[in-house]
């Protein structure tokens, strides 16, 4: 299972619409997921549960990185600056209820979903 690419069976959730998506990676604590358009969920195993005020136990993806950083900044939610990384870039947002968001460049893998 660990690195593995895998189509996913369909779900059904209450209330919602199906959905599938492409494991790009899974392992016994992490895992990436690729929804349609190219959207990657990054899910991670947190125990105990963060207290208020910690890093988000899960990060956010936008296309344009700078674009975003920008227009956050507009906002006035006070993004960290932007930090450049070998498959990310990634900037921090403080949130309404004191954790603070990673939000991240995409690089969306082109793999069927």
């Amino acid at each position: 299972m660990s690195g593995s690419t895998s189509r996913m069976p369909p779900k059904r959730r209450a209330g919602s619409k199906r959905w599938d998506c492409a494991r790009i990676v899974a392992r016994d604590d992490f895992a990436v997921l690729e929804l349609r358009g190219g959207t990657h969920v990054v899910v991670r195993e947190s125990e105990p549960r963060p207290a208020p005020g910690a890093v988000a136990p899960f990060d956010l993806m936008v296309d344009d990185i700078d674009a975003a950083h920008r227009d956050y900044a507009a906002k006035g939610l006070s993004p960290s600056p932007v930090r450049r990384g070998r498959i990310h870039d990634s900037f921090d947002l403080p949130g309404p209820s004191g954790w603070t968001f990673t939000v991240n460049s995409s690089h969306a893998s082109g793999k069927p979903v």
